[in-house]
Parts: structure tokens; C-alpha cells; sequence
């Protein structure tokens, strides 16, 4: 889903300015993470054209959470969560800039294993003991590995996949 660049930062999460498309965050009474993350993606540069010394950095990754539920049940599930930013760079011998600043130009995300629940803030995995009072998932069925396809969008249903 893409998601617009907020002008403001909120300080209460809403469907529009949801940080969990933007930083991964679990609720700690919910669950606890197992072992570590996985991570694999890609970085890349791509020179603006037309202008010396500015370059759009695109990253490309996905992040593999295993978590259990924080109330001791004996299982353990993985949320999936793809993140695709652009952002733009200039060399500030160059250009006017604000050290440590960057803009951003795009921000796409995409949640796999989640309750589907926009605007709290937070991922909520599914267990399969939740599985049956849980929203049915919707949409085509996806590889959430498969980075060869581009973030899923909102209009294609909530997170129905082939394999966790």
C-alpha cells in the first residue's frame, strides 16, 4: 500500500498515519519476538537526472518475525513485513540542505500476518488459535517472499498468502 507522507507528525495513530506501515511495533502484552530477525533486500542509487550531486536512494527489504503469544501459549507464528522507501539525497556542497535531514519521496509497505486492523499502531500476528474468531483474510493469494512484484495495495484485499 502506498502511503502518503504525512505534513505533521501525529501523536495518536489513525488509519491515514498508522507508523506500523512506516517501523515495525508489536504489542508487548500480545506478543514476544523469538529469536531474531530476518532480513533481506536490497539498496540501491540512482543518480538524478539533469542535476549533479543529487541521488535517489531505494530501498527494497523484507523483515521476517517469528513472535508467540506473550501469554505463554506453546506456539509461535511470523509476521512478514515488506518496506520499499525512495528517498532523496543531495551533497550539500552543492545544494542547500538541513544536516541530517533527507527527503523522503515514497514510502510502500506490506503486512503479512496481521489482524487487519488499520490505525492502532501496531502489527497484530494471527494464531492459529485465533484463526477462527479472526477476520477471513481477502484478496488473490500471494508469496510474501517473492520480491519480484510490488507491494500489495489496499484495493487487493487483506493479506491472503501462499506461505508464511
Amino acid at each position: 500500500m502506498r502511503h502518503p507522507l504525512p505534513e505533521q507528525p501525529s501523536e495518536e495513530p489513525a488509519e491515514k498515519n498508522d507508523p506500523a506501515w512506516t517501523f515495525s511495533r508489536f504489542d508487548p502484552d500480545e506478543v514476544e519476538p523469538v529469536g531474531d530477525v530476518r532480513v533481506r533486500g536490497r539498496l540501491t542509487f540512482e543518480p538524478v537526472r539533469g542535476t549533479a550531486g543529487r541521488v535517489v536512494v531505494k530501498a527494497d527489504y523484507t523483515f521476517v518475525y517469528a513472535v508467540a503469544p506473550a501469554d505463554g501459549e506453546d506456539e509461535v507464528t511470523r509476521s512478514i513485513v515488506r518496506r520499499m522507501l525512495e528517498v532523496d539525497v543531495a551533497d550539500p556542497a552543492r545544494f542547500q540542505v538541513t544536516d541530517g535531514r533527507i527527503w523522503p519521496l515514497a514510502v510502500e509497505s506490506e503486512i503479512v500476518n496481521d489482524d487487519c486492523r488499520n490505525g492502532d499502531g501496531v502489527i497484530r500476528p494471527q494464531f492459529f488459535t485465533d484463526r477462527p474468531d479472526g477476520p477471513t483474510p481477502t484478496g488473490e493469494a500471494r508469496d510474501p517472499y517473492d520480491r519480484s512484484q510490488g507491494v500489495r495495495g489496499a484495493d487487493q484485499g487483506c493479506g491472503t498468502v501462499s506461505r508464511t
